[in-house]
């Protein structure tokens, strides 16, 4: 059973997220893209066994017992995928997305005053020089050099804390970066100078170890560049930057493990074997790739079945009673105190391996489904369809600012949502938070401009 709804899954979920190939800023395509992992995940345990589950291996679940939850597990994912397509279909029936030539749709797009516009510019470059200063002080005082962070990157918040230093004022250069982008979106012409700096920002995240954060700060720019260019974003797009973009993205994941060992003082050979293990370099080769798979797949790096089976069968032993949309609100508490243990993976944590540090991520679906039972599938079903309500809206609007935190909120949060929970929206909060204030001091400062331009004006009339 396993195999054939995987296969099943993953044409189904590959189709609908075609279907949204004239705009892949539709939630939609991000969810189904989710889903071809749980798809990949089903086929990967058929072909390799039940043994790379990592995390049913830490609590010890029984191995005559994994054929029959995995094949459980696959029939909840596709009641999930059910529900949020019918989100999607209702929200795409009820909301219309003015449909506008790219020409006309950018000119609608009505820009912000030229002195903001200007006023920003300066700014942006003020914050972008602060940020990037003291991220290059941080740089000197752990590790000597920008590439000694690259060496030590896995280690990276610890040697901040050992340091006793904080990263708060990368919090500028990100600002900064996102304001000189505004700016220039405005513009009639030169937009493509907005995105002069971004790499610089996609660099800084990538030292701290982030490859999420800074996959999404980056696409996220070029998917609000390409919507102010263009009016909407096509799938050929798309493709083109996630081709060049998910090699890279393995490639930094595995080299982040690497320099854990070698912080640690432990030689990277992607296990411990015995000496006599290795009898040849074809059987070494063979190790490292069927490692590689185990933690892809098996790791939780991708949505995975055995985070639903986790849930589903503490749910059943009543170690995990149902949180009533208790974690839904965590984040909310956690920007208070980082001492909550209300969100599912902490719960997980606490009921199957409370001795190990950090807990799996429930995903989507096995979040809705620990807060209400299978009337989770409802909760799924209710944010597809207000996630389409928030892209028309979003689409529709004649706001730069509003098109480019919905480019970051659907990149850097929704697309991650079918794999982690609702704890990603503090993530998205720190990231448009400052963006809003800083935006909102240049309105404030045009505001008083504009007062005392009346003002003088009056004067000279009055003389």
């Amino acid at each position: 059973m396993l195999l054939t709804l995987s296969i099943l899954l993953l044409i189904a979920a590959l189709w609908s997220a075609l279907s949204y190939r004239r705009d892949v800023l539709h939630p939609g395509f991000w969810t189904n893209i989710g889903f071809i992992g749980y798809a990949a995940g089903g086929l990967y345990y058929v072909a390799y066994g039940y043994d790379g589950a990592s995390f049913l291996n830490l609590a010890d679940f029984k191995d005559q017992d994994r054929s029959w939850w995995f094949d459980f597990s696959i029939v909840i994912v596709w009641v999930g995928y059910l529900a949020c397509n019918a989100g999607f279909w209702l929200g795409n029936t009820c909301f219309r997305v003015r449909r506008l030539d790219p020409a006309v749709a950018v000119m609608r797009m009505v820009p912000s005053p030229a002195f903001v516009r200007t006023m920003a510019k300066y700014s942006a470059i003020f914050l972008i020089i602060i940020g990037t200063v003291y991220w290059l002080y941080v740089a000197q005082r752990l590790s000597g050099s920008v590439l000694g962070l690259f060496r030590n990157v896995a280690a990276y918040r610890y040697l901040v804390a050992d340091a006793g230093l904080t990263i708060l004022p990368y919090h500028l250069a990100y600002v900064g970066i996102q304001i000189w982008m505004l700016s220039w979106l405005g513009e009639k012409r030169g937009r493509a100078i907005g995105l002069f700096f971004i790499p610089l920002g996609v660099v800084i995240i990538l030292t701290t170890g982030r490859i999420s954060l800074a996959g999404g700060f980056g696409l996220s720019a070029l998917l609000a560049y390409f919507m102010s260019v263009r009016g909407c974003v096509r799938i050929g797009i798309i493709s083109k930057i996630l081709m060049a973009l998910i090699p890279f993205s393995l490639i930094f994941y595995f080299y982040r493990q690497m320099t854990s060992y070698v912080y640690i003082g432990r030689e990277q050979n992607f296990a411990l074997l015995e000496a006599s293990d290795y009898s040849s370099g074809s059987y070494i080769i063979s190790y490292k790739y069927d490692y590689i798979l185990t933690s892809i797949f098996g790791g939780g790096n991708i949505p995975d079945l055995q985070q639903i089976i986790l849930i589903i069968k503490g749910m059943q032993d009543s170690v995990l009673p149902l949180a009533w949309g208790a974690t839904y609100v965590d984040w909310i508490s956690n920007f208070f105190s980082q001492n909550s243990i209300q969100s599912v993976g902490y719960r997980i944590l606490n009921a199957y391996f409370p001795d190990k540090i950090g807990g799996p991520t429930p995903g989507m679906i096995g979040e809705a489904i620990l807060n209400f039972g299978y009337f989770g599938f409802l909760a799924v079903f209710i944010f597809c369809f207000a996630m389409t309500m928030i892209y028309t809206l979003s689409f529709n609007s004649k706001s730069y600012l509003v098109k480019f935190l919905y480019c970051k909120f659907i990149v850097g949060t929704w697309a991650l949502f079918i794999k982690v929970d609702s704890s990603l929206f503090l993530g998205y909060f720190w990231a448009a938070f400052p963006l809003l204030i800083a935006w909102f001091v240049l309105y404030v400062f045009y505001g008083l401009f504009k007062k005392m331009e009346r003002h003088d004006g009056v004067q000279g009339g009055l003389s």
